[in-house]
């Protein structure tokens, strides 16, 4: 029981990062018994007193604050939110972390951590006053205003209906400014405002019939006992009511589910409320967990999980690290095939019978079927699964199921580092160097980060995994920060595939453009679909063509929105359109990547008005066409964005290719990485020389990561296999690093020149990036900023301390996104806590100087600059 006034420190969960700070509210009597630390509540906040959410990160008595802190001035909470969903210490800590070390407010780190959908929405209302002499007062200022159409008077006519307007719909139903307008009527005293949280909790319910009257009566009223029937009242003629009593009456244990009756008879639900107002039936309800995976926890498993021997010394060495009871952290390499699954499933299995949890996290939604599968088949229902694709409520119920200790495993993407185990064992990060795995929104944390954090805070350990681990993870490995284990072979004697060199210069290319099949590909092609093996095809775009430009004065088409041309898409399925090819205009839509633009493909240029338009280069729907054209028997499935917006789109696409229903699977990234599919003997990259040449230091190091593991495709099973690689370039130093998973060799070269050149992991790097829908306002924002900046680091300076390289700005590679333009700096540092003090200190003003005009972030080690 507390004694005495307590007092919680909040944060304010939609505060940005330049007003985060601790605000301190009294509880009443009653809250203090239901609210702790991590808490989340709504209080007052400013002069008007609106409510909002925030958590609570400090509970005080009198004795614990600040002796200086005015009591008598502090405001009361308002109410709990919600009494399951708390954040305990670890993840309270985490929070202030994420804060540290991305500069996100802590109320932008809390809404991370929690699942989408956990937190109860509060809804603010206008509505009259509710005294009988102020509510007449309200309508009476009505009947003063002059003119029908006052905003005033809409406003007080809608709050005198029901509940009253809610504020989010004002806008919408009187006009713009109606919620200032509804502000000032409140300071007025003609409206009050009230707040309400939301009441669902987003648990889903299953519904259970049971018989209310004697089984023999309903047995009766079947047999249409017209005696039975005036009894009860029944005079239902429809089949629907029948099928429910006859289902009741053959249940086992006396009560059945509802979707086990009918699940196609839409006329069931109805049919119930009216059998339970005759007295026939009782209806109870049970919360369920919605599992979309359930079937797979069903699996047999597909092997013992055998070990190789250079498998059971790389297991031996991870668990002498687990072993140690102290956090520690392990680099897994192995060349692609090498299986390092088989070593994470054995390490799993330790973790697991010390009544321990794991988290395996994977970058793509693309991997998680396979993975899924994989541990499904060995470990069942302790298996739980978290990614974008699902519903909010599914990814709730695999928090409670992780809150409540009724999971041991979670596998899932970036934001599955969240979830809230308490018994920790081990975190899995599979294909550890994917970019996937760092966010681009606020937090702009990098998972690696959140789940060492937690790693440290429950003794666990944290294993990352890869073929072609990224440089900074490598380095640290090197450097004996991380233990380094390796695996050099093949399992189950694999041997890594043949690669081809396709010169296109060598190539006799014709058609419409670039053709994205080559000679020497169609040729393994035709040989794969003889021997009746799989193929595997790489093309890192999307879309039909890469843009339309004109013949005439040599400009491409642009996006009306953005600073970068636009990408040809077909309308229509390749089968439909395929005789049309030569025709795209008729059937094409021009398409921005970037803000998502849809435009038709114009008849003239938009620039000189010239007939003379022309489509470039190829995309994933330009190679479906062309794998058509020359094989029509062939089955070819596409994996793209455009091919799995649905649910199980990715899982439904690998399961066909899996089961062999198709011959060829073409794709992006996605099917690029981690996926082991035994009759795949031939993997073709289409245009290696768009991964070659892009504008970032971390170039060459994505290309041989990607090429590596797309080769590495190939000849998984018994056969051998091999990889086509389509390029101008086949001298590159890179493409025979990578035809040679030679990654030891090729980071030896590549970290010398990052070296001397300070790139990470040498130094940090920290983006600064500006955009605003003003040009000028911008550009001055920007200049500002960076004066400030070079003031503080100057030798005369408060933090000239602080060794810092400062570029920019600069005009980002795409200038204008949606309309807004976007000019960037980069600073190269040293992450430590003086330099978090500097951009703490110039992003708190540049919050205060530039206004809500300009947008100013910060992106520690970004995915690109």
């Amino acid at each position: 029981m507390k004694t005495g006034r307590i007092y919680a420190v909040v944060h304010i969960l939609d505060m940005p990062y330049h007003a985060d700070k601790a605000l301190t509210y009294y509880l009443t009597p009653a809250l203090a018994e239901e609210i702790s630390v991590g808490s989340f509540v709504t209080v007052p906040l400013g002069a008007k007193n609106r409510h909002v959410m925030g958590v609570v990160t400090e509970l005080h008595t009198r004795e614990t604050l600040d002796r200086k802190f005015p009591v008598d001035r502090c405001k009361p909470a308002a109410s709990l939110v919600s009494s399951e969903f708390v954040l305990t210490g670890e993840m309270l800590g985490l929070c202030r972390y994420l804060k540290e070390m991305t500069f996100c407010s802590i109320g932008e780190a809390a809404k991370a951590v929690m699942p989408t959908g956990a937190l109860r929405r509060l809804v603010e209302r206008y509505a009259l006053p509710p005294g009988e002499e102020e509510r007449a007062r309200s309508l009476a200022y009505v009947q003063t205003l002059s003119g029908a159409s006052s905003m005033e008077g809409d406003i007080l006519l809608l709050a005198a209906q029901g509940d009253g307007v809610r504020r989010d719909a004002l806008n919408d139903a009187v006009g713009e400014g109606a919620a200032r307008c509804a502000d000032h009527l409140v300071q007025k005293g003609l409206l009050a405002r009230t707040y309400t949280l939301s009441e669902s909790d987003n648990t889903a319910y299953s519904t259970f019939v049971a018989p209310a009257a004697p089984r023999e009566d309903l047995a009766a009223i079947l047999d249409g006992d017209p005696v039975v029937r005036r009894q009860y009242g029944y005079r239902r003629r429809s089949p629907t009511y029948a099928k429910i009593l006859s289902a009741v009456l053959q249940a086992e244990g006396g009560e059945i589910c509802v979707t086990e009756i009918d699940p196609e008879d839409y006329g069931i639900p109805a049919a119930l409320r009216e059998l339970k107002k005759d007295g026939l039936i009782t209806l109870r309800k049970e919360p369920r967990y919605r599992n979309p995976y359930a079937e797979q926890s069903s699996a047999a498993p597909r092997d013992e999980n055998a070990l190789s021997e250079e498998q059971t010394a790389a297991k031996a060495a991870l668990e002498a690290l687990y072993r140690t009871g102290e956090p520690r952290a392990a680099l897994l390499h192995g060349v692609t095939g090498s299986g390092k699954t088989r070593v994470i499933k054995a390490m799993m299995d330790e973790v697991l019978a010390d009544g321990r949890q794991v988290i395996m996290l994977v970058p793509e939604i693309a991997l998680t079927p396979q993975t899924v599968t994989f541990f499904c088949s060995y470990y069942g229902r302790r298996v739980a699964v978290v990614h974008s694709s699902l519903s909010a409520g599914e990814r709730l119920d695999v928090w409670r199921q992780a809150k409540r200790g009724e999971i041991d495993i979670v596998i899932g993407t970036r934001s599955a580092v969240f979830v809230p185990f308490e018994r920790l064992g081990m975190i899995v990060m599979d294909e550890e160097q994917e970019h996937t795995y760092k966010s681009d929104a606020n937090p702009k944390y990098h998972a690696r980060d959140a789940a060492r954090y937690r790693c440290a805070a429950s003794s666990a350990l944290l294993l990352l995994a890869s073929a072609t681990p990224s440089f900074e993870s490598y380095y640290k490995a090197k450097r004996g920060i991380y233990s380094l284990i390796t695996l050099k072979n093949r399992y189950g004697g694999a041997r890594l595939p043949e690669v081809i060199m396709a010169d296109m210069h060598e190539e006799s290319l014709g058609g419409s453009g670039e053709a994205p099949l080559g000679a020497v590909l169609s040729a393994a092609i035709e040989e794969n679909r003889a021997r009746g093996e799989q193929t595997m095809l790489f093309v890192n775009r999307r879309g039909y063509q890469r843009y339309i430009s004109c013949l005439s004065c040599r400009e491409p088409v642009m996006c009306p929105h953005c600073s970068v041309p636009m990408t040809l898409h077909k309308r229509r399925s390749i089968q439909e359109a395929a005789d049309e090819s030569a025709e795209w205009l008729s059937h094409g839509v021009l398409v921005c990547h970037y803000c998502g633009e849809r435009v038709a493909v114009p008849t003239v240029c938009p620039s000189c008005t010239s007939p003379h338009l022309h489509a470039f280069g190829y995309g994933t729907q330009r190679a479906e066409e062309e794998l058509w054209n020359r094989y029509p028997d062939l089955k070819v499935t596409r994996m793209d964005t455009d091919t799995t917006k649905g649910k199980f789109s990715h899982t439904t696409i690998l399961s066909n290719f899996r089961d062999k229903n198709a011959d060829v699977l073409l794709g992006t990234q996605m099917i690029a990485k981690g996926h082991d599919f035994p009759s795949v003997t031939l993997v073709g990259v289409l245009s290696a020389d768009a991964l070659l040449y892009q504008d970032d230091y971390r170039a060459a190091e994505r290309a041989f990561s990607l090429l590596t593991q797309v080769i590495g495709r190939a000849g998984r099973g018994e056969q051998a296999g091999r990889a086509v690689i389509q390029t101008y370039n086949p001298d590159h130093e890179v493409l025979h690093f990578a035809a040679a998973q030679d990654y030891e060799a090729f980071y030896e070269r590549a970290i010398a020149m990052r070296q001397a050149m300070v790139f990470p992991p040498f130094c940090d790097m920290v983006l600064v990036a500006f955009s605003a829908a003003e040009e000028y306002e911008l550009m001055t924002a920007a200049e500002k900023f960076a004066s400030h900046l070079s003031s503080l680091i100057a030798p005369d300076g408060a933090y000239s301390d602080v060794p810092m390289t400062v570029f920019g700005p600069f005009e980002a590679q795409i200038y204008r996104v949606s309309e807004r333009f976007r000019l960037r700096m980069i600073l190269k540092c040293r992450l430590n806590k003086r330099t978090r003090a500097l951009l703490a200190c110039v992003m708190t003003e540049a919050a205060l100087t530039c206004g809500s005009r300009i947008s100013v972030s910060v992106d520690v080690n970004p995915n690109s600059l």
